[in-house]
């Protein structure tokens, strides 16, 4: 069984707080952990959520391209999610202790 939400904003959240800003803060990180939380009782990987976060993201500006009302609501809310998949990847490497120097 993992740690709890709190337990887990200590060991994820806690060393990058406030480096990206407080937009991130206040809006992606409280959503992130949730995710992250999921992803843990799974076997995938940072990496892995990486390359998700890039396909989501590239995805969301693909559907703007169109511009019609509902492709851009759907790019946008695609693209927000390729921000809260990039917070959650970190997270999951801060908590595997599998990050790299960079």
């Amino acid at each position: 069984m993992l740690e709890s939400i709190s337990d887990l904003r200590k060991i994820c959240q806690s060393p990058v707080k406030g480096k990206d800003g407080e937009f991130c803060d206040i809006w992606y990180r409280p959503i992130s952990i949730y995710l992250t939380k999921l992803l843990l009782y799974t076997p995938i990987t940072s990496n892995q959520v990486t390359m998700l976060s890039m396909i989501v993201g590239m995805l969301g500006g693909i559907l703007m391209i169109f511009s019609t009302n509902l492709w851009d609501i759907l790019g946008v809310l695609l693209l927000q999610l390729f921000w809260i998949l990039d917070f959650v990847d970190g997270e999951v490497a801060r908590y595997r202790k599998s990050g790299s120097l960079t």
